[in-house]
């Protein structure tokens, strides 16, 4: 009788350990879940926010305005003309 009884313990601790196991890796399948939605998400983010830097560098255009370009030269005037290009002045 004693020795069916621990049989008994030992079997209903076996499958109380099982489940707990069971249990444990859903919360790590869980936990790993949301992490990688988490490292998705920042991605996203991250990329969301380089294509608005690559655009603005697209918009903002670094040549020279025309203003700048004719206050340099004065309004293209002779005076600041260096030499004459194949088809155009050169300022």
């Amino acid at each position: 009788m004693e020795e069916q009884r621990r049989l008994e313990e030992a079997r209903l601790a076996k499958e109380a350990a099982s489940a707990v196991a069971k249990k444990g890796k859903g919360q790590i399948a869980e936990l790993e879940a949301q992490k990688r939605r988490s490292a998705e998400i920042k991605a996203l983010k991250e990329a969301k926010e380089e294509d608005k830097a690559l655009d603005a560098l697209a918009k903002s255009d670094v040549g020279y305005r025309k203003y700048s370009i004719e206050t340099a030269t004065v309004f293209f005037s002779e005076s600041r003309k260096i030499r004459e290009g194949s088809s155009e002045p050169i300022y």
